[in-house]
């Protein structure tokens, strides 16, 4: 009732023919704050907590909770215009939080493009910068006081395009260090792209003159080579054109560590961290392309070798021939005379 009195709610289908509306039950910008304290709270925590603590804090928390509604969103979107071909409407109270979450990861599942490091950077241009995300507002970029319009709705997207790496490990181009590296970005102000709430603002303070692309950065080959995911290049492409299988089962959404749990000291001192993974990642991937450079010599070489001695083969195998051929006319041409073999 509330925001039918600002003119926003939703719409009236007696207005509409051969129209419906669906509620996702995606709870607001408030919710997701409050989920994400508790969240942090628990995972930043130094209590030795059984696991029955921990699990029952972390279903307290509702995080979880929130990133399966918005898959299911999600799914359906993409349900809607790929299965059911039908023109689909999507919007929230304002239009710029989680209606930039369905439609991006909606997108995502639809698009193979979007499951690429280009594509992606593509996708966060399109559907939150340019569509007006407030980052200004949710993350608190010049804002020294805390106010209740800060939220994690963009961290809350990224946990589920995560959540779809983590299913679909083939179907992505990227790596899990390459969307902390993305989140890490929107908080440490060193780029332009995720400054302001629109883009009137960004155009009146000329940010492209004063600041750098966040993309600029993380497209650079020095620095994508780090986030590429060398799985991506053996997955079957004919499988990754049809819509990418997402499982909205309660069972498959998990917990992101490699995210909310690098700060916790227990996690620190017993798992491998984003940064040192992106460390060995990058020398892995040196590691690599120095191993297959080696391998396509050594297959070059022998490649060579097969043609040379096949050529040859085929050469000996014509002159045969040839022969045959020749051997053959001459036994005609000079074949004996019956009487003097007589």
């Amino acid at each position: 009732l509330g925001n039918k009195a600002m003119g926003k709610g939703f719409e009236n289908v007696n207005n509409y023919d051969k129209a419906q509306i669906e509620f996702f039950a995606i709870d607001n910008i408030h919710a997701v704050r409050t989920s994400m304290e508790q969240l942090m709270n628990l995972c930043l925590t130094n209590e030795n907590l059984d696991m029955a603590e921990w699990h029952t804090k972390l279903f307290q928390s509702k995080w979880l909770h929130h990133v399966r509604q918005i898959l299911i969103g999600a799914k359906r979107v993409a349900e809607c215009v790929k299965i059911d071909r039908a023109s689909c409407l999507v919007h929230c109270s304002d239009g710029w939080d989680r209606t930039a979450q369905l439609t991006s990861l909606a997108q995502i599942i639809l698009d193979p493009f979007y499951r690429t490091i280009k594509g992606f950077a593509v996708l966060i241009e399109k559907e939150w910068v340019s569509f007006g995300h407030q980052f200004e507002e949710r993350i608190g970029h010049g804002h020294a006081e805390v106010h209740d319009q800060r939220s994690p709705v963009f961290i809350q997207f990224i946990d589920c395009v995560w959540q779809m790496l983590r299913q679909s490990p083939l179907s992505f181009e990227f790596t899990e260090e390459f969307l902390v590296s993305v989140l890490d970005h929107v908080y440490d102000c060193r780029f332009g792209t995720f400054l302001f709430n629109f883009e009137s603002q960004r155009r009146k303070a000329r940010y492209k003159e004063k600041t750098e692309s966040l993309w600029s950065f993380l497209l650079a080959p020095k620095q994508s080579d780090i986030y590429v995911n060398y799985l991506y290049q053996y997955c079957d492409h004919k499988e990754t054109q049809k819509m990418l299988q997402v499982s909205s089962d309660s069972r498959r959404i998990v917990l992101w560590e490699a995210y909310h749990m690098r700060y916790s000291k227990e996690f620190f001192e017993c798992s491998v961290t984003p940064a040192v993974a992106a460390m060995q990642h990058s020398s892995q991937a040196h590691s690599r392309k120095k191993y297959m450079s080696v391998s396509k010599s050594h297959v070059q070489r022998t490649c060579s070798v097969i043609e040379k001695e096949s050529g040859e083969a085929k050469q000996e195998h014509s002159k045969t021939e040839s022969l045959i051929v020749i051997t053959d006319c001459t036994e005609e041409t000079t074949s004996p005379d019956p009487a003097a073999s007589t």
